[in-house]
């Protein structure tokens, strides 16, 4: 479910030098499009599971990477770097 994100793990941890790199755009698209693949396989486990409580943590990540990939854009639009 979060193999995207394994992907772009180094950009992410290393998120103000990423938002600073030459190729910071391409850089943050990776991780953007890495987070909507997670959000993506969250909904679909969400959907697949018949436990309320399953269902409820799920919801909660997926609201998660929504909000973390709305978070990566602003702040690559608030360092210029567009």
């Amino acid at each position: 479910m979060y193999d995207a994100l394994e992907n772009v793990h180094a950009d992410i941890k290393g998120l103000e030098a990423t938002l600073k790199a030459p190729d910071a755009s391409a850089r943050v698209s990776r991780i953007v499009q890495a987070f909507e693949q997670c959000a993506r396989d969250v909904s679909d486990a969400t959907l697949q599971t018949s436990q309320e409580d399953d269902r409820a943590a799920l919801q909660n990540i997926y609201r998660g990477m929504v909000a973390a990939r709305r978070m990566v854009l602003r702040l690559h639009e608030l360092s210029g770097t567009e």
